[in-house]
């Protein structure tokens, strides 16, 4: 298959906006690390505490990944101590991948570098807005994969460069079944097979969702 020219146009649309992309954030990594080490922490909020979110999303207006990446990007601020930084935002992309993409078994994702800056000024709700603008403006040019935007920067900088945090959210899945699950799903595994599907996906979504949600609620500002 050859190149498609979306590709090419939205290559070109990020080139010039590489130099002014920030760096990953500051993150305080130790070089005699004994080993990788992770920390799950989740927290339940109350069905009133999520739907003023879900309102204070509606009033800005902005979606919820809008909202909810502000504000872990707030809190990485504060506790990094940067006032710009970049983010990578993943995502579906399925149909610019490959002719027939739609026939594939599994996820076909994308990775958006996301530059935001968390100046002493901000606003809560300048952040959010902006952090709206910053995601739809990358949407609109995912035609060129952002791997291949991480490899445009690297050829100008020092080396390689990479993408150390990635911000995923998932939320109200309960109520997208019917989209994350076709109906040829049921044919195949059939309706406790499909529950089965659907009950996973939805608790990966509201697992994904409290710790975002949470730190909403805690955040107090922006700087």
């Amino acid at each position: 298959m050859g190149p498609v020219p979306a590709e090419a146009a939205d290559r070109g649309w990020w080139r010039p906006r590489l130099r002014d992309l920030p760096p990953p954030p500051s993150l305080p990594l130790g070089d005699a690390a004994p080993a990788p080490e992770s920390t799950r922490l989740s927290v339940l909020l109350s069905l009133a505490q999520a739907a003023a979110l879900r309102g204070l999303a509606r009033e800005l207006p902005v979606t919820q990944t809008s909202l909810y990446l502000a504000v872990f990007a707030a809190v990485l601020a504060r506790a990094t101590g940067d006032r710009a930084f970049r983010l990578t935002l993943p995502g579906f992309f399925r149909t610019l991948v490959m002719r027939d993409a739609s026939r594939l078994v599994g996820d076909c994702t994308n990775i958006l570098p996301l530059g935001l800056r968390v100046g002493p000024g901000t606003t809560r709700a300048g952040l959010v807005r902006e952090t709206g603008r910053e995601i739809a403006e990358a949407l609109s040019h995912q035609a060129c994969p952002g791997v291949a935007v991480l490899r445009e920067m690297s050829r100008g900088g020092q080396g390689v460069d990479s993408a150390p945090v990635v911000f995923t959210r998932g939320l109200d899945l309960d109520g997208a079944q019917r989209q994350l699950l076709s109906p040829r799903v049921g044919r195949l595994f059939g309706r406790a097979g499909l529950e089965r599907l659907a009950g996973a996906a939805g608790g990966a979504g509201r697992a994904g969702g409290r710790a975002g949600r949470r730190r909403a609620a805690e955040l107090g500002s922006a700087a």
